[in-house]
């Protein structure tokens, strides 16, 4: 009983402290996605300051689609916006991935597909994401396509 209850207390201190700890780094390095004519632009707040993290040029999506993920009967899973990218584009973005961060993108290329990526989460929802990220897309590289 007695190690059962030091367990217990261990895994609630040791679990509350990282959750504790993760908590506070989504709230301060919120994502941001900014859709422009030239394309997309992830980039988060750290330190106060909006920091850059990569953008994806309109040329280099080649889809945009949301799919279910990881969900059985009757959850549907976590629901995510893809880009599928040129194999060219695709190698910039992985290269640009910390190592870490490589090995866990070599894992969902399996699950998502070769050349595609997953976006962060963003306010609004993921179901906008997509509807917005498809407009403009279409409209981008149509009125590029119509024009050139």
């Amino acid at each position: 009983m007695v190690v059962e209850t030091w367990f217990g207390l261990v895994a609630i201190a040791f679990f509350g402290v990282l959750g504790t700890i993760s908590l506070v780094t989504q709230i301060r390095r919120r994502s941001m996605i900014t859709v422009s004519w030239r394309g997309i632009e992830e980039s988060r707040m750290h330190g106060g300051r909006r920091v850059g993290t990569r953008t994806i040029a309109w040329e280099d999506v080649i889809a945009i689609a949301g799919v279910h993920v990881g969900g059985r009967m009757p959850s549907t899973g976590q629901y995510l916006v893809l880009l599928t990218l040129t194999p060219a584009a695709c190698n910039r973005y992985r290269l640009g991935l910390p190592k870490w961060m490589r090995r866990l993108d070599a894992m969902n290329a399996g699950i998502i597909g070769p050349d595609a990526i997953a976006l962060q989460r963003y306010d609004g929802g993921p179901h906008v994401m997509e509807d917005l990220l498809a407009r403009v897309h279409r409209d981008v590289i149509g009125s590029r396509g119509f024009f050139g």
